[in-house]
């Protein structure tokens, strides 16, 4: 619970319930050293352990799973990349000059990859004049990828002129930084079998497996707005 004067006293409680439909849980990403020093690209480090998990995973489940990528990219790029898949893409990480130009408090790094705060963009949602949600889509995919970057560009330029919240900061030299948009790692969802044909797409590394359950695939991808 936390309070603050607006006008008054607001209070209000934060409790984080991730869910498959609306959001994802937090993943980590490793940003490329040459994404953020320049210079080439390394290989770095390709974790096997979760695919070594999915093989392990009867037919039927669901899971979540995340990755990095070797170099920044567009995120149409990317997402041309999986369309090919029977995947949602829940979310991207964004390089919007974590550590080079955005002053960050914390943030570490392994081999060739830093791990720290970062924007994500997320599936494209649009806003009435009074704010409310009037239409949200659950994944990104190559159509729409663009709609959803513009968004994230207009959310935060409106969150960080009206709002005063933890990290404001950070977010307007984030938003001074971007000129063009970049992806380093991705959430996606989708059959565990077709989670395992990943490990053939070029550039992907450090597999995280998120959560896992049954349902039916099919007829979520049916109803899906």
């Amino acid at each position: 619970m936390r309070k603050k004067n607006l006008f008054g006293e607001l209070r209000y409680t934060i409790k984080e319930t991730p869910k498959y439909l609306d959001g994802y849980a937090p993943a980590s990403f490793g940003m490329p050293m040459s994404l953020v020093y320049g210079g080439t690209d390394g290989n770095g480090k390709k974790t096997e352990e979760a695919l070594k998990q999915l093989s392990r995973i009867e037919d039927g489940f669901v899971a979540e799973m995340g990755f990095s990528l070797g170099k920044g990219i567009a995120p149409g790029q990317l997402a041309e990349m999986l369309s090919g898949y029977d995947l949602w893409i829940m979310g991207m990480a964004v390089y919007s000059g974590e550590i080079k130009e955005v002053k960050i408090s914390t943030y570490s790094s392994s081999g060739d990859a830093i791990y720290a705060p970062h924007l994500t963009l997320r599936p494209y949602t649009a806003y009435s004049d009074d704010g409310a949600r009037r239409r949200w889509n659950r994944s990104i995919s190559k159509d729409d990828v663009k709609m959803a970057a513009d968004q994230m560009i207009k959310d935060l330029e409106w969150l960080t002129s009206r709002v005063n919240y933890d990290g404001a900061g950070e977010d307007k030299q984030r938003l001074a930084y971007l000129n063009g948009i970049q992806v380093f790692g991705a959430v996606v969802t989708g059959p565990v079998r077709e989670l395992e044909k990943l490990k053939q797409v070029p550039g992907l590394r450090d597999f995280r497996l998120g959560r896992i359950e049954v349902w039916n695939w099919e007829k979520h991808k049916t109803n899906m707005p």
